[in-house]
């Protein structure tokens, strides 16, 4: 075939210079051969190190060929390895380790291999050659795999704690973008690495030189810029953190229109918290607070004006009669998340017709948390509120035990719980209300006291996985009253639970009278009878959660003997407690 002419204006491209490779080398040469910078056959070089077992932390901006490298370094490794070799592949999506099956596909290809590959909806998931097995699994199931080597790509965008999970395992690599909407600038080395540092040792590799752009390319730096890819907070200072302390701060609205067509620096400081805040930022974030009008910003900014808590807000609610009665037939009106949940889970139409802001996103600088910065923006959020003559206030989340306790003790009523983790971040999500108006209260008090007579129920069933500590907190409650849920015993029932606690029966054989003592202890209000977190987390996890007397013991790191002696204490105090109640 003839090449097509060259046209005089066309520019040459300057062909890469040749990339050295090392003399001696464990993984096939034609795999380095098919490097393009000096970054990647050093990725390729530090697997060598991996056929020992080891952990490798790779990070790069976006545009430098690290996912590239992966893909070609984990076919070197499996076979060096010459044993059939499983690899399990994680990211947050599936179209994130794209580049990183093509290429190990390629990689198979110029070694003489035929592989296999098994598509869906047009991505890769599985490769297969001779011996050797490469798979995507979510982040919550990819650890609960047996495999030689652990791949996870766009780590900063996996949620920590499921990270963590990744880190006994004998090989295992994390490679992240650091800048870019898949990373998380420092929130990765932040939040994760710190931590990771202490419980074992592993090479880090930064990769500098970009393939997709050339060195200092202008197009690469206008991207950055329009994208807000590299937008980091503002530096803090000992005056910054006087000023935190003494809660010297002011909230505003800023004006978007200002900060989009000139001040820059806001914007970036802004976009910058959320980046380290460790939320999944994507570009469209941004365009959605430009553009959407019931989306608005709020900071907090201490007395030099510098940005430390960042909070994002969607009005919703005020929904015509009409959409109502169609929303009971299960119509979505767009942008209003909150409340078609109250209509759909708690036929409560007339919340629909109350107005109030969503919180979207709320997020501290990471280096000024746990100072009550968060708490006090929705202190100010809620003053603006009830100036605005608003409603509510309200919030969904993914329900870590941090993030549960924050809502909570900040006076926000649970409302709902997802039936289904969320396949990234492995978390439930919850939904949280905070009443302002006399209306509001009265009504996301009703959708509180059902929501927690669910949860006694959803335990044992579609919930019996959450986390107890987890779940402790979603009980509690800003109202301080008991739910008013009747609970009947036998006579019968009542003399064997007297029978248990005075160690005549088995816990196994009176759990039918233990169930409801227990749900009445966590419907309960303010002054119900005092336990320490050991035992509320106990009585989620044996009684409500029906979870076995071997796992319940492994929670508390007890043994099983100590853990039933433990559960007749609590139930005999509990039923001394409510016996005269019922």
């Amino acid at each position: 075939r003839k090449k097509p002419k060259r046209h005089k204006s066309q520019a040459r491209i300057k062909g890469r210079k040749g990339v050295l490779i090392p003399e001696e080398t464990l993984f096939p040469r034609e795999l380095y051969e098919m490097a393009l910078t000096e970054g990647q056959v050093e990725v390729i070089k530090a697997f060598e190190e991996l056929v020992e077992e080891g952990m490798l932390v790779l990070t790069a901006d976006r545009g430098r060929g690290k996912s590239v490298s992966v893909g070609i370094a984990a076919i070197g490794l499996a076979l060096a390895l010459k044993k059939r070799t499983r690899i399990v592949v994680t990211a947050p999506e599936p179209e994130n380790v794209q580049a990183l099956f093509r290429f190990a596909k390629r990689a198979l290809e110029k070694l003489g291999f035929k592989p296999h590959v098994v598509e869906e909806k047009g991505l890769i998931k599985e490769l297969y050659a001779r011996k050797i097995g490469l798979r995507y699994y979510p982040p919550t199931e990819g650890y609960k795999k047996s495999a030689d080597l652990y791949i996870l790509d766009e780590a900063a965008g996996i949620h920590v704690p499921i990270l963590h999970r990744y880190l006994n395992k004998p090989r295992v690599v994390y490679s992240s973008t650091v800048h870019g909407y898949e990373g998380a600038g420092r929130g990765f080395s932040v939040k994760f690495l710190k931590k990771a540092r202490e419980k074992r040792q592993f090479k880090e590799l930064h990769m500098e030189e970009p393939i997709r752009y050339s060195e200092n390319d202008p197009i690469e730096k206008w991207l950055f810029d329009v994208l807000l890819l590299d937008a980091e907070p503002v530096e803090l200072t000992e005056e910054d953190y006087e000023l935190i302390k003494n809660k010297e701060v002011y909230f505003e609205e800023p004006d978007l229109d200002d900060w989009f067509e000139n001040d820059r620096e806001d914007l970036r400081n802004f976009v910058g918290i959320y980046i380290l805040a460790h939320y999944r930022n994507r570009p469209s974030d941004v365009a959605l607070l430009a553009d959407a009008p019931h989306h608005e910003a709020r900071v907090l900014r201490l007395k030099n004006g510098k940005i430390v808590t960042a909070v994002q807000v969607a009005k919703e609610g005020n929904i015509p009669k009409k959409v109502i009665e169609k929303m009971v037939k299960g119509y979505k009106p767009r942008g209003n998340i909150i409340p078609d949940m109250m209509v759909k889970h708690h036929m409560l139409k007339e919340f629909a017709k109350l107005k109030g802001y969503r919180i979207v996103r709320i997020a501290t600088h990471p280096d000024a948390m746990d100072m009550g910065l968060g708490s006090r923006a929705l202190e100010l959020l809620e003053n603006e509120a009830r100036e605005k003559g608003l409603d509510w206030i309200g919030s969904g989340f993914g329900a870590s035990e941090e993030l549960a306790r924050f809502w909570v003790r900040n006076g926000f009523a649970v409302v709902h719980l997802s039936p289904a983790r969320n396949p990234v971040s492995g978390e439930f999500t919850a939904i949280v209300l905070k009443p302002i108006s006399e209306k509001a209260k009265k009504l996301i008090r009703k959708a509180n006291d059902e929501f927690r007579i669910r949860l006694t129920e959803w335990l044992g069933d579609t919930h019996r996985d959450l986390e107890p500590e987890i779940a402790r907190w979603l009980f509690e409650t800003p109202f301080g009253e008991a739910v008013d849920y009747p609970v009947h015993l036998t006579d019968v029932q009542k003399k064997r639970l007297d029978a248990f606690t005075g160690k005549v029966l088995t816990y196994d054989t009176v759990v039918d009278a233990v169930k409801p003592i227990v749900k009445l202890y966590f419907l309960d209000g303010w002054m119900k009878p005092y336990l320490d977190e050991r035992q509320i987390k106990l009585l989620i996890h044996r009684v409500l959660q029906a979870h076995s007397w071997e796992e319940t013991a492994k929670l508390i790191d007890r043994t099983e003997t100590f853990t039933m002696i433990e559960v007749r204490d609590i139930i005999r105090g509990l039923w001394y407690y409510y016996k005269r109640l019922l």
